[in-house]
This record gives C-alpha cells, structure tokens and sequence, in this order.
C-alpha cells in the first residue's frame, strides 16, 4: 500500500521518472506510463542528462518540449548521488474541441476494413517491399466519420510510398481515454513507422481531417501516430 509521499507522486498530473545511471527506470508515476507508451525511455533520460544541474541538487527549467502528443512547459531534474537521476515535466493543459458526436455523417464501422484499404490503394507503383502489420484482433466497430478518414488514412501512407519497409501498428491504449461532451472514451491507436524520411505532407490539411474525427495526430520525421475514440454506439 502507497504512503502519503508516494501516493502524493503517483497520482500527480505531471510525468516523473527516476532512472539509475545506466538509464533503466526505478520508479515512474501514472502520468510516465503514459507518456513512455509514446516516447522511447532513453529520449528522456537524454533529456534528463542534458538539463542536469552542474551539480548535486534540484533545478527547474521553464522551457517548451514537445514529446509525442504531450506538450510541456517546465521540467525539474536533479540528483542527490551519482547512482540515480529523476525528471519532472510539466503539462500545457489545452481544451481541445471535439465534434464527431454531433456529426450527423459519423456512422459504425469496421477500422480493419478502412485502414486495409488505404494499404491497398497506395501499395500500387511503390517501392515499399515488406508491409508489416500488427492489429489487435478484437477492436469492435468504431464511429467515425467515414470519408474523412479514410482521406486521412490515405494523406498518411500516400507519405510512406517510398519507404522499402512499413509498419502499421494497430492496439488499444490501456489507461488512455478522450473525452468528448464530458464521456471518455477509450483511445485507439494507430502507429505507421517506415525506414526512410516521410514525403512531403500537407499538415495543415491533416490536422483538419483529424479534428474532424476527433483524432489526435503526432507526425515525426519517420512515424505518423493517430489516436482515436472507440465509439460503439
């Protein structure tokens, strides 16, 4: 059973993580799991070394860093040995409107369905060799808005026809909810990651499609993330 101290940490808004100088994590809260679920550990243990203080003891910085889809404002690292190092970040809270309940065009369907068919569509004249894909085999169908991801979809791998290697990856985000009209919903995700540098992409049109189907979208230089509600009703 937690105590006051460790309870305190673990139910605090802002991701902390303790690692041992060899970058394995000791301790994290519930917001670092989250986090972690989209960011590679050693991305912020490189973060915490490079904001370190000049020596033993705490030091906070006001600076704006973007990892995955979170944003944050401030980070707090220090040490007291040699042996380990903690980092505390500080979330930008943004209320991100959400309109796909009130969307009449919105209907169920089967997400396997569309993204197989955005991989068949732009398969054709590529150079992409081996398309791995690994999906959670029991999503049910999903609302959505149909044309418009399915547009999204296609903007996404139409960015990935020069890589020799894709991979799609399909799962549910344990822990993970977005809220539309104060429900939450529980958050599916689906990761494209190819071995060469995405095409050029037209972000602005992209981040429009996923407003539209209250997606969140993450693009980075060799991956394209959405995350969406799972909508069963």
């Amino acid at each position: 059973m937690l105590n006051f101290n460790e309870s305190w940490v673990e139910f605090d808004l802002n991701p902390i993580v303790i690692f041992n100088k060899d970058s394995k994590i000791l301790t994290l809260n519930q917001e670092a799991t989250f986090l972690l679920a989209t960011v590679d550990k050693n991305e912020l243990f490189s973060l915490a070394l490079s904001h370190a203080p000049s020596s033993f003891g705490f030091e906070t910085k006001y600076i704006t860093i973007s990892l995955g889809r979170f944003n944050f404002f401030a980070l707090s690292v220090g040490y007291i040995t040699e042996e380990n190092i903690g980092i505390k970040l500080y979330k930008v809270f943004e209320y991100k409107k959400q309109t796909l309940i009130q969307n009449k065009n919105s209907e169920l369907i089967n997400i396997y369905t569309l993204i197989d068919l955005a991989i068949s569509t732009n398969s054709i004249d590529t150079n992409t060799k081996i398309h791995i894909k690994n999906f959670d085999p029991t999503l049910p169908e999903t609302r959505l808005y149909v044309l418009k991801f399915v547009n999204l979809l296609d903007m996404i791998y139409k960015s990935s026809t020069q890589a020799k290697h894709i991979t799609s990856t399909l799962k549910l985000i344990t822990g993970e909810y977005i809220v539309i009209e104060n429900k939450k919903y529980p958050a599916i995700k689906l990761d494209i990651k190819v071995d060469s540098n995405l095409a050029n992409i037209d972000n602005n049109l992209l981040q429009k499609l996923a407003d539209e189907n209250s997606i969140l979208c993450e693009v980075h230089q060799n991956s394209i993330s959405i995350t969406f509600p799972l909508i069963t009703k």
